[in-house]
């Protein structure tokens, strides 16, 4: 099945109550929470690039440039001297730096570059129990067999768009863990489902992240209960 994804023709409503201040500052929704064999962390790339080509010849093009093979589904994260890149549309990619010096990539013939750093927020999940926890919230198989290391997925939690991967964790004692992005706008509001979730696995919330939950609408899920 394809990763390519349409976005909906409406608009997502917001779920949640956020100050302007909390959009527009740099200050993460998620601190760090240890669980039961679970590990969730904040992560914040150095850089976010967007690469958007606008036929398959420029795309062609960005593909040498980034010195990758294009997956033909965009189910699979690939690592570039730029960072990684995931491709979250046929001709579109996401490309992460993990630091600041890592090579930049600017526009050629057909593309174009756009910073989108600011506009993402990034999580990361790890631990033996990090795949029970995320099978809570996406509609995706995140078994070994369907889902291994750098496999990517772009899907839908609690009506939240979600990018998915992956990846070795180090420091997990199976070396299993995920990182996850999701818009900025709704990062406040994924942050508070994950860790809902996450009470579950032994985390507890934290009391900075109980104090907005009073102004905030409910979620589909707090209505209706878990859809799995």
């Amino acid at each position: 099945m394809s990763n390519w994804s349409s976005e909906p023709r409406c608009s997502t409503i917001r779920k949640e109550t956020v100050s302007v201040a909390d959009v527009l500052t740099d200050r993460h929704p998620l601190p760090p929470l240890d669980g039961d064999d679970l590990a969730l962390r904040p992560w914040s790339p150095a850089r976010i690039l967007s690469a958007t080509a606008w036929s398959e010849e420029s795309l062609a093009r960005l593909v040498a440039a980034l010195g990758v093979e294009r997956p033909n589904d965009g189910r699979r994260a690939q690592a570039a001297p730029q960072g990684r890149v995931w491709w979250t549309a046929p001709r579109r990619a996401l490309v992460i730096a993990e630091t600041s010096d890592a090579p930049s990539l600017g526009e050629g013939e057909g593309w174009v570059m756009q910073a989108e750093t600011g506009a993402h927020v990034g999580f990361r999940v790890a631990g033996g129990t990090a795949r029970r926890l995320l099978a809570r919230l996406v509609p995706i198989d995140l078994a070994e067999a369907v889902f291994p290391i750098d496999a990517f997925a772009t899907t839908r939690a609690d009506g939240v768009l979600v990018h998915v991967q992956r990846r070795i964790a180090e420091a997990a004692p199976e070396g299993d863990g995920f990182d996850l992005m999701v818009a900025r706008s709704q990062g406040r509001f994924f942050a508070e489902i994950l860790v809902d979730a996450a009470t579950a696995f032994g985390v507890t919330v934290p009391d900075e992240m109980r104090r907005g939950t009073a102004a905030r609408r409910l979620s589909s899920r707090e209505v209706f209960g878990p859809s799995r």
